[in-house]
């Protein structure tokens, strides 16, 4: 069964289309969908909040994805390799005034940052972090029952 879209105006879904296609910058993309330069960046932050436009920019996505080939293994498998070679030591070179050269001074160095994003994006892939937590109850209950938990392990 295909999903039903999203009612959306046509500057709406040129707005998705040109966010998609220059990286996620939502006040060029409103510009090139037709919104006023000088309200583009409000209007930008507007839709990338809207439900309907959020659903719409994901199929689109999806399309785009299933175009090129990709699937969710094979980005699971690109972050992998990245993280892994973010991962990979190098040794640190600093330069040497005696001979005139890059030399290994006896330390390494890895990309961090790289890593920890490859790491995140793995991560939201497979669910393990949660983006929204929600309580029932009153706060005294969750209190209480965090202190409980605290007194269970000691603290």
């Amino acid at each position: 069964m295909a999903r039903k879209e999203p009612e959306l105006n046509e500057r709406q879904k040129r707005f998705v289309l040109e966010y998609l296609r220059n990286g996620g910058n939502g006040t060029e993309a409103a510009i090139a969908a037709g919104y006023a330069p000088k309200a583009a960046a409000v209007q930008a932050s507007r839709m990338l909040n809207d439900d309907k436009i959020l659903a719409y920019k994901r199929a689109q996505a999806r399309q785009v994805y299933k175009a090129l080939g990709l699937t969710p293994d094979q980005i699971g498998l690109e972050a992998w390799g990245i993280f892994k070679k973010c991962m990979a030591a190098e040794p640190h070179l600093s330069w040497n005034s005696e001979t005139h050269a890059w030399e290994p001074d006896g330390t390494f160095q890895f990309d961090s940052r790289g890593a920890l994003k490859a790491l995140e994006l793995l991560g939201k892939m497979e669910g393990v972090f949660r983006e929204k937590v929600e309580i029932s109850g009153s706060i005294e209950d969750f209190l209480r029952s965090q202190a409980e938990k605290g007194e269970e392990k000691g603290f």
